[in-house]
C-alpha cells in the first residue's frame, strides 16, 4: 500500500513549518492555521477593504479614435479580461474595515 505524502505547510499564525495538512485547518481564502493556534485562541473573522490598479488594453473596432474611447468609457463595455496588477498600487481602506459580528474560526 503507497503511503500517502505529506506537504510542508506554514501556520499563517505562529509561522511554524508544519509537516503534515492534517495538522493544519484550511480556511477562507487558502489560509492554513495549525490545530494549536485555532485552539488557543477565539479567531475573528474581519472583512478587509482593499484595491488596486490594473493595466490593460481594448480592442475596440470603431471609425476613429474619438468613437474607441467613448465605447472604452461607456459603462456597458465590459472589461477587459487580460490585464497586470500595477505595482504598488495595493491599498487597504481601513475606515472601511469592519468584524463580521457573530462569526468565529
Amino acid at each position: 500500500m503507497r503511503q500517502k505524502k505529506s506537504r510542508l505547510t506554514t501556520c499563517q499564525i505562529c509561522r511554524e513549518l508544519k509537516p503534515n495538512t492534517s495538522e493544519c485547518v484550511d480556511l477562507p481564502n487558502r489560509r492554513i492555521i495549525c490545530k494549536e493556534c485555532k485552539a488557543a485562541s477565539h479567531l475573528k473573522v474581519f472583512r478587509v477593504s482593499c484595491s488596486w490598479q490594473v493595466d490593460s488594453h481594448f480592442e475596440i473596432p470603431a471609425r476613429d479614435l474619438n468613437e474607441a474611447i467613448s465605447i472604452a468609457n461607456d459603462p456597458s463595455t465590459p472589461l477587459p479580461t487580460d490585464s497586470d496588477y500595477v505595482p504598488s498600487t495595493f491599498s487597504v481602506d481601513e475606515d472601511a474595515c469592519e468584524e463580521m459580528e457573530g462569526e468565529e474560526i
